[in-house]
């Protein structure tokens, strides 16, 4: 019980609309530091999510991405792929002291509950995001096609179109198809044998 086991997602506001190929780089290094990190579930995200939803090209991409670190890097056969590594133990440690003044910040206030309502986890949100915007605006922390090494070459990104109308009416038919094709009384049955 007291294993720790989590999900991991790579950081879909990381990419970036513009030289959006680069997202790719992106999402496989937070991939990476996830696996590094011990993650038993990751999600990565595809290279378009900053201006679509992901279409079946960037999706393959990135399941791929997941499929190139599990069976070609080998750090998935290693315990401790970085070896206790003196850099990655000292940012874990400032990580696990920020968190508990945050976690301390919280029971302060009367718990987790007490905190959302008083609005005291969204306004920490908006605060970091807010200091990272600034020193991406002021240049201090560089971010690829954005502030720093622009092109004026702009690649296209195949939108992934979604016909809402077809996909309810697809929906509505499938519904109609089940409820028409059922047996009502062995559904009954079988509704009234499960209650």
């Amino acid at each position: 019980s007291t294993l720790l086991r989590f999900h991991t997602q790579t950081g879909g506001s990381t990419l970036t609309a513009q030289q959006p190929e680069a997202n790719i780089v992106r999402v496989a290094v937070q991939a990476m530091a996830a696996v590094l990190g011990g993650t038993q579930s990751l999600h990565t995200n595809g290279f378009d999510e900053a201006v679509t939803l992901p279409t079946p090209f960037s999706a393959r991409i990135a399941r791929n991405t997941q499929l190139i670190l599990a069976e070609e890097t080998g750090i998935t056969r290693v315990v401790d792929p970085l070896g206790g590594s003196y850099y990655v133990e000292s940012l874990t440690a400032s990580i696990a002291s920020e968190a508990e003044k945050l976690i301390a910040e919280v029971e302060a206030l009367g718990g987790m509950t007490r905190a959302i309502e008083a609005g005291m986890p969204k306004l920490r949100i908006e605060e970091a995001a807010t200091r990272r915007q600034a020193r991406i605006d002021r240049g201090e922390d560089v971010v690829v096609g954005v502030n720093k090494y622009q092109t004026e070459e702009r690649t296209e990104v195949q939108l992934l179109e979604i016909d809402n109308t077809q996909v309810r009416e697809k929906q509505i038919a499938r519904i109609a198809q089940i409820r028409a094709s059922r047996d009502d009384a062995r559904f009954k049955a079988a509704l009234a044998a499960l209650e």
